[in-house]
């Protein structure tokens, strides 16, 4: 955009990391529930969750958000054949018990910036597989914070894999965390913008 690069500084989302520790958690999570948290818009790769979730037939699935694709992803479900297994949420307030309560979290957008339902997954030591897409990149190291997948085969596959390997869900659950606290805090996001904010009010006064 013409800026000259000195004066762009990049700040990246916080979240909190002041939580129970991951492996506190892992034996208390169920084992075949994916977990969805998104507007239900287009461009969120929501089919194509759905139709990986209707080529496992042990998994549940846990949509919470809404928006002007409700219905017609209600209609998808049916004609997949999987209304027994899908629950849609709606708009949640708090998803702390939705995190608690999922296996995995999928987030298979076609673009994004750097999204807070995949950090927060990270933060909760929620497994996360994603779209292999910049914002995605941002977060996770893939095979070892995570997992970014092409939609399709390459989804089913890794989330089958997932599913079946305990001691791998756990070793991503506790890296995550660890990342997520490392370079995602809270403190740490308001601490770089108070430092552009100081640096930009002094080179403004000088």
């Amino acid at each position: 955009m013409g800026f000259p690069p000195t004066t762009v500084h990049r700040v990246p989302h916080g979240v909190c990391t002041d939580l129970p520790q991951a492996a506190a958690r892992l034996a208390t999570r169920p084992t075949n529930v994916l977990g969805v948290a998104t507007r239900l818009v287009p461009g969120k790769g929501l089919r194509d969750i759905l139709q990986a979730a209707a080529r496992i037939p042990e998994t549940q699935v846990v949509i919470a958000g809404d928006g002007p694709l409700l219905q017609p992803l209600h209609r998808t479900v049916a004609d997949l054949g999987i209304s027994g297994r899908v629950q849609f949420l709606g708009w949640q307030e708090r998803l702390d018990v939705f995190y608690a309560s999922i296996t995995l979290f999928i987030s298979m957008s076609r673009k994004e910036g750097l999204p807070y339902s995949v950090l927060d997954a990270m933060a909760r030591g929620v497994p996360v597989i994603a779209s292999d897409i910049p914002g995605h990149r941002d977060l996770i190291v893939n095979g070892e914070t995570g997992f970014l997948v092409d939609a399709g085969p390459a989804l089913v596959t890794r989330v089958k894999q997932l599913l079946r390997d305990a001691p791998l869900r756990a070793q991503i659950a506790l890296a995550s965390t660890a990342r997520v606290r490392a370079h995602f805090a809270i403190c740490d996001m308001l601490r770089r913008q108070r430092s552009v904010e100081v640096a930009t009010w002094q080179a403004l006064r000088s």
